[in-house]
């Protein structure tokens, strides 16, 4: 896969999670997707369908009002580097929280695999981020 199509893979996904546009969830994910995450407090690995990730989605991004600000990125061989800050409400507060954090993407066939996440503690943001 192109460089210039990683990037249009990823720009789709980003519409995913800002616009809502989770009828291209199918298009952006491989047909077993894993994710694995780990933070201060915890780590976790899960496999999901596209459908599945998507009612995941979902309902994080209705509970926590999720948007996230990108400082880097970058598309090499079949893997995606982004260096971002994660904006959420708290549903209890209703406060902005943010919380920095580097992820990698493996690109397989066209679709998002797989990726890891390795977030800051809470309260967390990049220097340069713009807010």
């Amino acid at each position: 896969m192109s460089e210039t199509q990683m990037r249009e893979l990823f720009s789709k996904w980003i519409e995913v999670w800002h616009d809502r546009r989770d009828e291209v969830i199918p298009e952006c994910l491989a047909p077993r997707y894993t994710r694995h995450g780990s933070s201060i407090q915890s780590s976790f690995s899960a496999v999901y369908t596209p459908e599945e990730y998507g009612r995941v989605l979902a309902a994080e991004r209705e509970k926590f009002r999720i948007r996230f600000t990108i400082q880097d990125q970058a598309f090499v061989g079949d893997r995606i580097w982004v260096r971002l800050t994660l904006h959420r409400t708290d549903p209890e507060t209703a406060e902005l929280r943010n919380r920095a954090a580097l992820q990698v993407y493996r690109v397989e066939d066209g679709k998002l695999a797989e990726t890891w996440v390795a977030y800051q503690q809470p309260g967390s943001a990049w220097t340069d981020d713009p807010g």
